[in-house]
């Protein structure tokens, strides 16, 4: 055998070699195959909706990617695998798959931002109450998800018996803590009060109303609370006064609105007491001068007033004489001494005194001399007579009647009465 044919043998047992070694390989050849999403499984329909709850100026989270399993082609069984191939063209072979690991592309929208929004890694955060649907899609398989946005609160902790004053605001909801889902809050008469969407009521006027809202979405579970609001006192003022010395006054401030209900006390001062002083609502003239009197309502409002103390004048005493007719007539206070002699007259001042009495007034001739009072008032108003029935003799004899007065500033005057010899009138002397 030659050498050419010992080489085309050995090109040919080569190629036979090489030929059969690709046949066994691609026989045996391992097949890569990269899994896709067959199906998304959202496994908390109902968590979603009663999650996400819109708490006061704090948006809640909720992390969809938590729910969501991926099911691949291979898991479900719909990957198409069943294959079979040709080797060189004539020899038929099932072909052999190793899986690739399963990684789907996963993506998140929502069909409304304003109700909530969704991140790349499927954290939803509620923005306002409302509806919307996300949609999530993994590889070519996609799912749509119903977002309900509420407004929740702890309704356990709503108070109760409230009382507000008019313009005042005030929270009733705890919002820390969230065990119901609710929509919307009422107001019985929003005349009285408004309510917000966040539980805070505003008192609008005076009267009583009843906020309230319900527990479940059928509106049937109601939580309430009953406000009552009051009218506070807005403005107050107060008169200028004058007085004398001495003299006491009660103070009395007015306020508006007329039908304010609350605040409606006021506590009274004097910026000086050396001229006034202030006891509860009474002031008491000291000694002359100016002073201010300041009114404090029991909510704050203040006013004030211009108190003038004077030196109270010296009275000066009139006695006129009147018939019994005018005496029996008369109605006020009187006095007599039951004598059959008596003289009818009336005495009266031109300013206030402090005390005044009918007296023994005894006469030596030389001096007279006041005994013990048969009547006594202890003060008489300016221009108010007393009236008197008295046996007055008819001259200045032991024993007669008279009078004595103290004026507001402590002195004092006396007097003597006595009949007139010739028409019967009553006379005073000073002593």
């Amino acid at each position: 055998m030659n050498n050419k044919l010992k080489k085309v043998i050995i090109i040919i047992l080569a190629l036979l070699i090489c030929t059969g070694t690709l046949f066994i390989y691609e026989v045996k050849k391992e097949h890569h195959y990269t899994p896709q999403t067959a199906e998304i499984v959202f496994d908390d329909t109902e968590h979603i909706k009663n999650a996400l709850i819109l708490r006061d100026n704090t948006p809640a989270n909720f992390n969809l990617s938590e729910h969501l399993t991926f099911i691949s082609d291979i898991e479900k069984r719909t990957a198409g695998l069943a294959e079979k191939k040709k080797v060189f063209g004539f020899y038929e072979c099932d072909i052999n798959y190793v899986y690739a690991e399963y990684n789907p592309v996963i993506s998140y929208s929502i069909s409304d931002d304003n109700i909530a929004e969704i991140d790349a890694n499927g954290v939803i955060t509620a923005m306002q109450k409302g509806e919307a649907v996300i949609t999530v899609t993994a590889d070519n398989v996609s799912i749509d998800i119903p977002v309900t946005v509420y407004r929740g609160v702890l309704t356990t902790e709503m108070e109760q018996d409230v009382v507000l004053l008019k313009g005042e605001s005030k929270s009733f909801l705890k919002l820390e803590q969230y065990d119901v889902s609710l929509s919307e809050f009422y107001s019985s008469d929003e005349k009285v009060v408004t309510v917000s969407q966040n539980g805070t009521a505003a008192a609008v006027s005076k009267g009583k109303a009843e906020i309230y809202t319900y527990k479940d979405e059928a509106k049937t579970d109601k939580v309430s609370a009953m406000i009552t609001v009051k009218q506070p006192v807005e403005s107050a003022s107060m008169n200028n006064l004058t007085l004398y010395v001495g003299e006491t006054a009660t103070l009395k401030a007015a306020y508006l609105p007329l039908n304010a209900d609350y605040g409606t006390s006021f506590t009274y001062n004097s910026l000086t007491a050396s001229v006034a002083t202030v006891s509860g609502n009474t002031v008491t003239a000291v000694k002359a001068g100016e002073t201010i009197i300041t009114a404090t309502s029991a909510n704050g409002v203040s006013t004030q007033a211009k108190l003038v103390v004077l030196v109270p004048p010296k009275a000066t005493p009139t006695v006129t004489t009147i018939s019994k007719a005018e005496y029996d007539s008369y109605t006020g206070e009187k006095f007599t001494d039951g004598s059959p002699y008596a003289s009818y007259f009336k005495i009266s001042f031109d300013h206030p005194v402090a005390g005044f009495r009918i007296n023994y007034v005894t006469d030596d001739f030389v001096s007279k001399t006041t005994g013990s009072a048969i009547y006594n008032n202890a003060s008489v108003a300016a221009n108010s007579p007393l009236y008197f029935a008295v046996c007055i003799n008819e001259s200045d004899v032991i024993d007669t009647r008279g009078f004595s007065y103290t004026n507001r500033d402590g002195s004092k005057k006396y007097y003597s009465l006595h009949v007139s010899g010739k028409d019967g009138s009553v006379l005073m002397t000073e002593y």
